[in-house]
């Protein structure tokens, strides 16, 4: 028996925020990422929203919230287009936040809901980043299975690499296939032998934003593809959002130095039992054989150890070195879904997780 719900769509950006302390209460009931808070949708729909119609669904049992889901409508050639109003290329993953319990009927009142918005055009709803172990990915293709009238199209974008974390650093270290493990130790070996590598991490609000601009001016130079992607108002996103992770104990900022130079920053996602390297960079101007990159990664390794994580999330993109460390993957869909559906173009990504190999 399903249960007997409410469904509230809301179209002020503020209800973000307003709605911050229980939809925090749910995700804490039923598992997410950092990219289903309200503070990392909200501050995204605030810089990066251009145009269309802002639709946050929210379910409710009684008075308690059960559901959220925020989508966005945009008429486009005779098609309502339904997608996530998150920024695509400073977020990874997307999910609808909702118990087992509540998943079908919130996903059956949403379809529901934008099909009688559509009225004479056509639906489609435009779904990029569901992982391939999402409940919602499943459940979608359930409720499809009856809906003849509905068609689905599935893309894989990506793959998500992760590293499964044991209780030692030892331990995780003798899991390496042993010409891997012997690889990286002699690389590090010479790493430590030709100079002092020192590592800091930042997790104060004030801290971060200052240490941010060290951040940008790597990856700046790291690459034209990442001198390009960080604009103005990727980085005043960035300025903007990551104090308010770190306040709630979400973020730390990496910085690996030689003397007074920056050799290599990360920025980190500490949320949950999982930790997300969400950004890597090298300084192109440091001596290869310092190997600075995998020493961050491998130091991040070791501090998420210490802590008690189970699961490094190296979130989108296949780059050869999220695969130094045994990384197994998780495919990233696109799931297009509409009574009619127009041919899809491909969608070219570029985010911080696109960084050279160590």
């Amino acid at each position: 028996m399903e249960p007997r719900v409410r469904l509230q769509v809301l179209d002020d950006p503020p209800a973000f925020f307003e709605l911050q302390d229980a939809w925090l209460d749910l995700l804490r009931q039923t598992g997410g990422t950092p990219f289903d808070t309200p503070l990392w949708l909200g501050v995204s729909f605030m810089y990066f929203f251009r145009e269309g119609r802002l639709h946050l669904f929210t379910l409710y049992d009684d008075e308690r919230l059960v559901g959220v889901f925020p989508l966005a409508s945009l008429e486009r050639n005779g098609y309502l287009w339904v997608t996530s109003p998150a920024e695509r290329d400073v977020t990874d993953y997307i999910e609808v936040i909702t118990g087992q319990q509540y998943r079908r009927v919130f996903l059956q009142e949403i379809l529901a809901h934008l099909k009688g918005l559509a009225l004479d055009r056509r639906l489609v709803l435009d779904l990029e980043g569901l992982r391939g172990n999402s409940p919602t990915l499943w459940t979608l293709q359930q409720i499809l299975g009856e809906r003849p009238e509905l068609r689905m199209q599935q893309q894989v974008l990506t793959r998500a690499p992760y590293l499964s974390l044991p209780d030692s650093y030892d331990k995780f270290l003798l899991g390496l296939k042993p010409r891997e493990r012997k690889k990286l130790s002699k690389r590090v070996r010479r790493a430590e032998k030709l100079a002092a590598l020192e590592t800091a991490r930042y997790t104060e609000p004030g801290e971060v934003r200052e240490q941010l601009y060290e951040f940008f001016r790597l990856f700046s130079i790291s690459s034209e593809e990442m001198r390009n992607f960080l604009t103005d108002e990727r980085q005043a996103f960035y300025l903007e959002l990551a104090p308010l992770l770190a306040a709630r104990g979400w973020l730390a900022l990496y910085m690996l130095r030689i003397d007074t130079e920056t050799a290599a920053t990360a920025l980190v996602l500490e949320y949950g039992t999982t930790r997300y390297l969400y950004a890597l960079a090298v300084n192109p101007w440091i001596d290869e054989d310092l190997a600075p990159g995998l020493v961050l990664l491998l130091r991040i390794v070791e501090q998420a150890i210490a802590d008690g994580i189970q699961v490094l999330d190296l979130l989108r993109g296949d780059q050869a070195y999220k695969y130094l460390l045994g990384a197994r993957d998780v495919p990233v869909y696109r799931v297009v879904v509409g009574e009619e559906i127009p041919d899809l173009e491909p969608r070219p990504r570029g985010n911080l997780t696109q960084v050279p190999a160590l």
